[in-house]
């Protein structure tokens, strides 16, 4: 519709339902595709599916969904958190897939030269493998965290883009990474390569204790601390931070974990007959690495959900950074 008296065009969606009529309204001298956005984002607010409704064509510009806004209130629990999570990397499927091959490639090739052999437990060889694995983990979620953000609030992030935000941010995901498991497993796994080394049996049971417990509860505490690295600019401590925000839901994060663990046992199991079924070696090797990306790239998308969730709660606290403690809120645009 067109109101001559301003020059202003005011596009809408609405939809009829038995007891009221829902409208979405933006108002521009022109329609932009950032209209569409803001329109599908109300109407998904209000609990209306936008498939439904007759909507302004875009110009070549994929629809982002949900915002960063969107993901409201409380942590919920682990069925939706999941639900909620495998609806988004879906729904950026065809961003995640080929940003997660670019990441791949060299990877793979830096970590098959390395190689493995005989001797390779407790070697040179076997702590530059983790060491490359650790960096190459802290460039993925830096990437994706970020370029999912981007996309969320602008509807579009280019795969050069995307790649070029995560190394923005890489080397201070990577250093809060790495501080992170080492707190969570360092004590245990050097006890298990002390006791290896040395033959000492009791050593090596200490340390199994030790990642157990307190492992799984160190690695429970910092769970959001790549989501605060890689897209909070003011945040001084992430692991602070992270502990600050599992307080009082360490049991539905654990929750979350047992269920995406249980997910990707299923899947891996799928892969397994999968392979005994096709000829050849199909999922070997590359195939099988990328797997594993794509299973790890969905796990980080879902705990942008579940930090999303919780960034948008009132009461929540910004316990790493300077000065008086304020109210943390939704990542900021990118």
């Amino acid at each position: 519709m067109t109101d001559t008296s301003t020059e202003r065009r005011a596009y809408f969606a609405s939809l009829a339902t038995p007891d009221l009529i829902v409208c979405a309204t933006i108002e521009r001298g022109s329609f932009a595709p950032d209209d569409l956005v803001a329109i599908q984002d109300e109407l998904l607010r209000r609990g209306i599916d936008p498939a439904r409704l007759a909507l302004p064509a875009t110009a070549d510009r994929s629809v982002p969904g949900p915002s960063p806004d969107y993901y409201s209130g409380p942590l919920p629990t682990a069925g939706r958190w999941w639900s909620e999570g495998w609806s988004l990397f879906t729904r950026h499927l065809a961003f995640l897939v080929p940003l997660s091959l670019v990441l791949f490639i060299p990877y793979f090739v830096l970590s098959s030269t390395l190689g493995g052999g005989e001797s390779w437990i407790l070697s040179i060889i076997m702590v530059a493998s983790m060491l490359l694995y650790l960096a190459f983990d802290a460039l993925v979620a830096s990437a994706v965290l970020r370029g999912l953000c981007r996309r969320m609030t602008t509807g579009h992030c280019s795969l050069g883009r995307a790649a070029s935000l995560g190394v923005q941010r890489w080397g201070w995901v990577l250093k809060n990474s790495f501080k992170a498991l080492a707190l969570s497993v360092g004590p245990g796994l050097a006890l298990i390569a002390l006791g290896a080394t040395t033959d000492a049996d009791g050593a090596v049971a200490v340390g199994v204790i030790l990642l157990i417990y307190p492992g799984i509860y160190f690695f429970l505490r910092y769970t959001w601390v790549q989501p605060l690295a890689a897209l909070r600019t003011d945040i001084i401590d992430p692991l602070k931070t992270s502990r600050a925000l599992m307080e009082g839901r360490y049991g539905r994060v654990l929750a979350f974990l047992i269920l995406a663990a249980v997910v990707g046992g299923m899947a891996a199991l799928a892969g397994v007959i999968s392979t005994a079924i096709l000829p050849g070696h199909i999922l070997d090797g590359f195939a099988w690495g990328f797997m594993s990306l794509l299973y790890a790239v969905c796990i980080k998308t879902a705990t942008l959900v579940g930090f999303l969730h919780i960034g948008s709660s009132a009461d929540l606290k910004d316990s790493g950074s300077s000065g008086d403690a304020a109210t943390m809120p939704a990542p900021p645009s990118l």
